[in-house]
């Protein structure tokens, strides 16, 4: 029983530690992508390689949960 709760715990930090930093990231790329007038591919290939960098590292398998609840977050709080 307490490894359910330990576990439960663990999920629970990891969210409320990664969910705050891919939503900040997510809004980033967002805006970013709004100002610009470039297609997606043109967009990534200009920045330089210290962002793709950021950008493929943020595609992490570990990171999916998070980037799933920030996106519902971002849809959610963004909705017109």
């Amino acid at each position: 029983m307490y490894a359910v709760w330990i576990m439960l715990g663990i999920t629970l930090l990891y969210l409320l530690v990664l969910v705050p930093i891919q939503y900040r990231y997510l809004v980033h790329v967002k805006h970013d992508m709004e100002k610009s007038t470039l297609s997606q591919d043109a967009y990534y290939d200009s920045k330089p390689l210290w962002e793709q960098n950021a950008h493929y590292s943020m595609h992490n398998p570990l990171l999916i949960p998070a980037n799933l609840v920030a996106s519902l977050i971002i849809k959610w709080k963004h909705r017109n």
